[in-house]
């Protein structure tokens, strides 16, 4: 993993989260799968990045999974929303971008895991565990 741009060494510790939560949580059974039905099981995470037009200071990540369990579908997405207290930092959709690669993809993970192991409890009948996964495992390319 390259080295955080001089503009994330300013942001990281400025930037303050004022809110972690759920904007989706939907899960669907297949009614006509085979108990044992399996999925690609592979999550497809996207990540959106959003500047308040009215406050610059302000920004927000909003990170989603979708995963095929073979037995039905799912899909959570997380919100997290920054203040920046520095009035010097410009923010922009690159820094977002690396902003999230390095601290808020780490922050909103757990919340997807939660979301995922809670809702296929209630509605496939046993939990889909995402596994804890390391630093940087997910990560978004930057836009130019």
């Amino acid at each position: 993993m390259p080295e955080p741009a001089d503009a994330l060494t300013a942001l990281a510790p400025a930037a303050v989260l004022e809110d972690l939560s759920f904007v989706e949580l939907y899960v669907k059974r297949r009614l006509d799968a085979p108990v044992d039905a399996t999925g690609t099981g592979e999550p497809q995470f996207t990540l959106q990045t959003q500047h308040h037009e009215d406050d610059d200071r302000r920004f927000r990540l909003l990170l989603s999974v979708e995963v095929d369990a073979g037995v039905g579908e799912l899909r959570v997405t997380t919100l997290a929303s920054y203040l920046v207290t520095d009035p010097t930092i410009r923010l922009s959709q690159r820094i977002a971008v690396e902003y999230a690669n390095e601290v808020g993809v780490t922050t909103m993970l757990p919340f997807l895991r939660q979301g995922i192991a809670d809702l296929t409890q209630r509605v496939f009948g046993s939990a889909l565990l995402m596994p804890v996964l390391p630093r940087g495992a997910v990560a978004f390319p930057l836009p130019d």
